[in-house]
C-alpha cells in the first residue's frame, strides 16, 4: 500500500480544503464566554457562531453535513462556579447547531464559561 502525505488537499475547484476520512473528526469548536459574549477560541468547518439569548448560541458549519441525522457529535460545558451548573442540550440541523444552556436551579438560560463540541458524520 501507498502513503500519501500532504498539508493541504483541495477540491478540483481550488476552492475549500477537503476534509477526509470517514473516521475523522468533521467539526470542532472551543468556545469561551466573556461578559456573554461567545469566542471562538479554535475550530475546523465553522463558519460563525452567533450569541442569539442567554444561555443560546448558533454554531454554523463552513461545509454542511449531508443531513440533520448524518452526524453526532461529544459535547462538554465549562462552568466552574458551583451556583451555576447546567444542563446543555443541542438541536441540530445539516448546516448548524444550537446550544442551549440552563441553569440546574431552575433560573433559566445561562452563558456557560465555554463549551466543547467535536461532530462525526458525513458531508454533502
Amino acid at each position: 500500500m501507498s502513503t500519501v502525505k500532504a498539508n493541504t488537499l483541495q477540491s478540483t475547484a481550488g476552492a475549500a480544503t477537503v476534509l477526509t476520512g470517514q473516521e475523522a473528526p468533521k467539526h470542532w469548536i472551543s468556545v469561551t464566554y466573556s461578559g456573554g459574549t461567545p469566542t471562538n477560541e479554535h475550530s475546523l468547518n465553522v463558519s460563525s457562531i452567533a450569541d442569539t439569548a442567554a444561555g443560546e448560541c448558533t454554531v454554523t458549519f463552513s461545509t454542511a453535513f449531508s443531513a440533520a441525522t448524518d452526524y453526532c457529535w461529544v459535547s462538554g460545558t465549562l462552568n466552574t462556579n458551583a451556583s451555576q451548573e447546567s444542563i446543555t442540550c443541542y438541536v441540530k440541523a445539516a448546516s448548524n447547531y444550537k446550544s442551549y444552556n440552563f441553569n440546574t436551579s431552575g433560573a433559566g438560560g445561562l452563558d456557560p464559561e465555554g463549551f466543547y463540541v467535536v461532530s462525526i458524520g458525513d458531508l454533502a
